[in-house]
């Protein structure tokens, strides 16, 4: 019975022992078999951040300047040059911390994406947008995004696994690029033009300019467009004969405003002249400079007030700048001294640096 008993314990001890040591043999096992799946596993997932980063950042960077079906013009003016350049960095710091970057296609994509970042990151006021021109922008964003829907066939660019033709997904997307610099360029100029920005204003004070075609004075600070006047000009025919003394020299002459860049020397409230002769002058506002006169240059051209407020919009004066009384004593106490004063044409103006 003893025998029997001990055998029994000895018995089940072995088989102890055999489950044990089974057991222990296939945790193992198991343990291997799953960090090989977690590294699988990293990998797949590595390689999806990978892919979905790289096609992020070739969205972005070949987006359409302009909106188009299914891409809104809130969508379309929110990708500017800065915002492609932060998502398409973005995707390149997901692209570079991965463990995917194993085989040559990925090192392929990855730079891709680096040469184009920094392609963007490069562009700048400098970029030549002379091949552009505003009425033409769309339609060549409209070329470009067929040019591009052509090279991929209409597919995903992760479809897309040969080097050439990656290469060639790159240079359309530097022509967007260029293209999304020059449109912001071309059309913040066309804004700043209706709004009568100068964005290489001569003077950082105040200035102005006075156009004798339209009779229109307007007063800037800066590159921004303050106040602007309706004002009167010189004649453009021949004076007649003269009614007293002063007017003798402008007989059968013209006496137009001068296309000529000056500044005022000197400012003076109810302004008279011709005291102790026959054309003497009252000033103030049955004066013929009104309320307020500005000379300029130190000569006989002067932007002043009338007592003839009828003329204003018109060529009529011996050449000086007319203005309503109001509208100057208003105009007189933004400039001082030293104030630029561009008077000419249309052409005139039109050719001086800070207008182009």
């Amino acid at each position: 019975m003893e025998t029997a008993a001990r055998k029994a314990i000895l018995l089940t001890a072995c088989l102890i022992f055999c489950i044990s040591g089974s057991s222990a043999f296939d945790l193992a096992a198991e343990l291997a078999g799953n960090e090989k799946i977690i590294r699988e596993t990293k990998k797949q997932i590595d390689s999806r951040s990978f892919d979905e980063a790289y096609e992020t950042a070739f969205w972005i960077l070949r987006a359409p300047v302009f909106a188009k079906s299914g891409y809104p013009k809130e969508k379309a003016e929110g990708n500017t040059l800065t915002r492609r350049i932060s998502v398409s960095t973005e995707s390149l710091q997901i692209m570079g911390r991965t463990a995917a970057q194993e085989n040559t296609l990925q090192k392929n994509r990855l730079s891709a994406v680096k040469t184009l970042n920094l392609y963007a990151v490069n562009l700048n006021k400098k970029t030549d947008c002379s091949a552009y021109k505003r009425e033409t922008l769309e339609q060549t964003d409209n070329e470009l995004l067929r040019e591009f829907q052509s090279l991929t066939n209409y597919k995903s660019v992760t479809e897309i696994t040969n080097k050439t033709e990656i290469d060639a997904l790159v240079e359309t997307t530097k022509k967007i690029l260029e293209l999304s610099v020059c449109a912001a360029r071309l059309i913040a100029s066309e804004n700043n033009a209706a709004a009568g920005y100068i964005a290489r204003p001569p003077s950082r004070g105040y200035w102005i300019t006075v156009n004798t075609t339209t009779h229109i004075l307007k007063l800037y600070k800066g590159g921004s467009l303050q106040k602007t006047y309706n004002v009167a000009t010189g004649r453009l025919t021949p004076w007649g004969k003269a009614e007293d003394d002063y007017d003798v020299k402008y007989e059968g002459k013209c006496s137009p405003t001068p296309n000529k860049l000056w500044s005022i020397t000197a400012k003076a409230k109810n302004k008279t002249f011709g005291a102790g002769t026959d054309y003497e002058d009252p000033g103030g506002p049955d004066g013929t400079y009104g309320t307020r006169w500005m000379c300029l240059n130190g000569t006989g051209y002067a932007i002043h007030g009338t007592n003839a407020p009828e003329s204003v919009g018109k060529s009529v004066s011996h050449g000086c700048v007319r203005m309503r009384n109001n509208d100057i004593e208003e105009l007189y106490e933004y400039v001082g001294k030293g104030t630029i004063v561009y008077t000419g044409d249309e052409t005139y103006l039109a050719s001086q640096s800070w207008a182009k």
